[in-house]
């Protein structure tokens, strides 16, 4: 996220945890926000490259890590966090090597894409790297938006 946006994403972080966990007597909503998982937050330096989330910016990240086991179980946890940070207007940039949201939902491919500015300049790039799209997963497919008969 942008780092002017810092406090504003602490304040939403703090009242989620707060509502999510302390204030809730109920151990099993509890757990899904809290339960396996560690939070992180650090700074990030501004920088060139085009698909880092510090492009152009200099930012504040923040590491959502889970150690659940199940597929179903961390998607679901990652969703919580961007629809929250969606709702709340905190802009956000992804890290490419972690869960990406349902491409078709609010904070998805149509959200990722406005959120890069040389997003358009990338993809005509790995166009031209894979002009056959012989590198192209149906995941990365469905997530950049790529037409291809899978």
């Amino acid at each position: 996220m942008p780092l002017d946006q810092s406090e504003n994403l602490l304040q939403i972080l703090e009242s989620f945890y707060t509502k999510r966990f302390l204030r809730n007597s109920d151990a099993v909503n509890r757990n899904d926000a809290n339960s396996c998982y560690v939070v992180e937050i650090l700074a990030a330096k501004k920088t060139s490259f085009w698909l880092s989330p510090s492009f152009h910016q200099n930012s504040v990240r923040v590491n959502l890590f889970s150690l659940k086991q199940t597929d179903e179980d961390v998607v679901k946890f990652f969703q919580q966090f961007w629809d929250l940070f969606f709702i709340n207007k905190i802009s956000f940039r992804l890290h490419w090597g972690y869960y990406l949201p349902n491409p078709s939902s609010a904070t998805g491919r149509d959200y990722i894409q406005k959120q890069y500015p040389k997003w358009n300049d990338f993809m005509r790039e790995r166009k031209k790297m894979d002009p056959h799209n012989i590198f192209l997963t149906k995941y990365w497919n469905e997530q950049l938006g790529i037409s291809k008969a899978m």
